[in-house]
């Protein structure tokens, strides 16, 4: 984390001279969905995709939080990788898995990027009420990394803040350092092709 972003969230204070993100997809009846729409709630925005084994194993979690947790101010959008000429397969998996929370489209692995969770499925930026980006998961979130972030910035952070990145079991930051040097030396290459149907700790988005 930035040494000054580091001193500003210890410091409790998140000023708007530091501005929220960009990120403008679009919901499934193709309106605009910006970030900015939410301010004033803590934001959970996963990153997925039909096809990701993880994403699946995790949604229910993300679901079963968004009724938890909606009461008390807390948001889940869920930002779809799918191409956007997929939506059927978007709106079947919504309805397969009860999704209570807003699904967003055209989501790339850019954008992914953008939010410094380099481009595993799934993904997940939780975002204070300033909407600033707070924490990061990478890979398939678990109950006990959602809710201790949730409780810390719902609470008066008096308390120690939880680790900033969380990284898929066995994946270490050494790890996570290579692979966004390997994202790096990737780009301008051509596409390339990923089984979208292997048993995976975390699926790599398609570029």
């Amino acid at each position: 984390m930035p040494l000054l972003t580091a001193l500003v969230l210890a410091a409790g204070l998140l000023p708007d001279s530091f501005p929220p993100p960009k990120l403008e997809l679009q919901t499934l009846k193709k309106e605009p969905a910006k970030l900015s729409d939410y301010r004033g709630k803590i934001v959970v925005l996963n990153f997925w995709a039909t096809w990701c084994v993880p994403c699946r194993k995790e949604m229910p979690l993300l679901v079963e939080l968004q009724n938890e947790y909606g009461p008390k101010g807390v948001q889940f959008i869920a930002a779809s990788t799918d191409p956007v000429k997929e939506k059927k397969k978007v709106e079947k998996f919504a309805k397969q898995y009860n999704i209570n929370f807003p699904i967003w489209t055209g989501a790339t692995p850019d954008d992914q990027d953008g939010l410094e969770l380099g481009t595993l499925l799934p993904a997940t930026a939780i975002f204070d009420t300033n909407g600033q980006k707070v924490f990061r998961i990478i890979g398939e979130a678990s109950r006990e990394v959602l809710t201790p972030r949730l409780d810390y910035l719902l609470s008066n952070r008096m308390d120690s803040m939880p680790q900033e990145l969380s990284l898929p079991p066995g994946m270490t930051e050494e790890h996570w350092e290579e692979h966004l040097l390997a994202m790096d030396e990737d780009e301008g290459e051509d596409e390339h092709g990923h089984d979208q149907n292997a048993e995976e700790p975390g699926s790599e988005v398609p570029s």
